[in-house]
């Protein structure tokens, strides 16, 4: 199972039907039902397919085309860890602050993920010293302008 930005949502909704008290739960073929259908994945494919390499490269030329200089936070480059100890920090969110979270990114009709994108990126920018933080993450694929997209 491959979770994005659109496909959390979209479980957490179906999920979300069983949270109510118990009188309101329904059943899973209810909820099936109320959901709009799925798209064949090989829609998402073909359209995959329709842009070209170079559609690619320009398009992040032009983004990224005044970048001349690492934004590794502190100017890290070797992140495989070599002899050095890695250390790990573990942080529950508050249900408030995830509550907040959800609602923010409600109200401005993206997926919390893009919020989470954009702090790691003040984040980046901050610990490499730069006005702009640049990062990598891998993504499903999904794509604006794919019709139904979201219900993949």
């Amino acid at each position: 199972c491959v979770l994005d930005g659109f496909g959390r949502p979209l479980m957490g909704d179906c999920l979300g039907a069983f949270a109510g008290p118990e009188d309101r739960r329904t059943t899973l073929p209810v909820i099936a039902d109320a959901l709009p259908p799925s798209q064949p994945y090989r829609n998402f494919i073909a359209q995959a397919a329709c842009v070209s390499q170079a559609e690619h490269e320009a398009y992040f030329r032009q983004l990224l085309g005044d970048v001349d200089t690492t934004t590794a936070p502190y100017g890290v480059l070797d992140v495989r860890g070599g002899d050095a100890t890695i250390l790990r920090s573990v942080q529950d969110l508050s249900d408030d602050l995830s509550a907040r979270i959800h609602a923010t990114a409600r109200a401005q009709g993206v997926p919390t993920s893009v919020l989470f994108h954009a702090a790691w990126g003040l984040v980046v920018a901050a610990t490499s010293g730069r006005d702009d933080g640049i990062f990598g993450t891998v993504l499903s694929g999904r794509s604006q302008g794919t019709s139904g997209a979201n219900h993949a």
